[in-house]
């Protein structure tokens, strides 16, 4: 029996981000694979995570390539349906906004899979008129969002068939090692690309803190790429004036076999961010992977990761010194931080590998396609 076909226009690496890793995963299932046949269109204009949310001569030409293969694809395949990985606001809304009508005037159903969030937000500061494009592009589609605390989200908007809710996995990695020295310093780990609202000069801040009240059995390892040159210089200038760097090291980004050794060899994972369009970060779920306590806050689905605080500990966004006091205890309390992290290494192996995540698209897949 022949395969149908399924259009699938998403981001695709370059930039590496969590929804391009996703993407890829989606991509290359051969569970999904197995039944469908996926025909990728790359919705991405930006080629750096410095480069996104910025106009350019450069992105419009490929813009315009884009809608270019679109239009070829629609006219010459024949699709049982189309799978979207929606950007939920800013520029790229209007982008993918565009496609999705586009789509939708070939009579292909459409799956929309919001991996950010901030439509309600959007919602709030512009008024009905945003709420009827909104409308109009969510119209007769299935949405899928990442977890249902996220649903919440689109909870103004009206006019969609049905509502999904599926969780971001990761592979599993076969028989995990744990290096941590049983002595020496422990080891507190942030791993995220330089951006301001990820928190890490929150976590500086609560280095000081934590060296001011006599802790010096810790050492913090950053690990990310650096794209906001403003934001790099605020953050060496305050490593510099508090004379950080004999507990604070710097990595730069890092990927596969290193970022798990990175991952295995550190004690607590740290991340601390208030960004905007934060839902599910995949650090997250890689770091209960390793078996760490992890410390994040209420941003997007983290609660729901972490059960709500039972695997892991929640602290409020922007606040260095309640994040300074979480630390303090973690490092008072090796126990409590192995038994964290067993619990998270648990809690990702019944909910969060990327086999239950494809088993759990492809049975969205089913139903779509089975409903038309």
């Amino acid at each position: 029996m022949k395969r149908p076909k399924i259009l699938f226009a998403g981001q695709f690496a370059p930039p590496v981000h969590g929804v391009s890793v996703m993407n890829d995963y989606v991509l290359h299932s051969k569970l999904i694979a197995g039944k469908y046949i996926m025909v990728p269109l790359n919705l991405t204009t930006a080629r750096s995570i410095g480069d996104i949310g910025r106009t350019t001569p450069r992105k419009i030409f490929r813009l315009a390539g884009i809608f270019i293969l679109l239009c070829w694809k629609l006219l010459t395949q024949r699709f049982a349906a189309a799978y979207i990985t929606l950007s939920p606001v800013g520029p790229a809304f209007v982008k993918d906004s565009w496609v999705v009508m586009l789509i939708k005037r070939f009579n292909i159903p459409v799956m929309l899979h919001l991996h950010g969030k901030g439509i309600s937000n959007a919602i709030k500061e512009g008024g009905k008129n945003v709420l009827k494009r909104y409308n109009r592009v969510f119209y007769n589609t299935y949405v899928i969002t990442l977890s249902a605390g996220l649903q919440k989200d689109i909870a103004d908007i009206s006019g969609y068939k049905a509502l999904f809710a599926v969780p971001n996995g990761i592979p599993e990695i076969p028989d995990v090692q744990h290096n941590r020295p049983s002595e020496g310093p422990v080891t507190i780990l942030m791993l995220s690309n330089f951006v301001r609202t990820k928190g890490h000069l929150d976590l500086l801040k609560a280095t000081h803190l934590l060296l001011q009240k006599g802790y010096n059995n810790f050492r913090i390892v950053f690990a990310g790429a650096r794209s906001d040159a403003a934001f790099s210089r605020t953050f060496e200038n305050y490593l510099q004036q508090h004379n950080l760097h004999e507990v604070v090291s710097l990595t730069g980004p890092v990927y596969g076999e290193e970022k798990t050794r990175l991952l295995q060899s550190a004690d607590i994972f740290v991340l601390p961010t208030y960004y905007a369009n934060e839902c599910f970060p995949l650090v997250i779920l890689e770091a209960m992977q390793a078996g760490l306590a992890v410390v994040a806050t209420y941003e997007g689905a983290i609660p729901e990761m972490l059960d709500n605080g039972k695997c892991g500990v929640l602290v409020e966004a922007q606040q260095p010194a309640a994040l300074a006091r979480v630390l303090a205890k973690l490092l008072d309390k090796p126990d409590k931080r192995q038994e964290l992290g067993r619990l998270a290494a648990d809690r990702y192996k019944r909910h969060y590998t990327l086999a239950i995540f494809e088993q759990n698209l492809l049975q969205v897949f089913n139903q779509v396609i089975c409903a038309v």
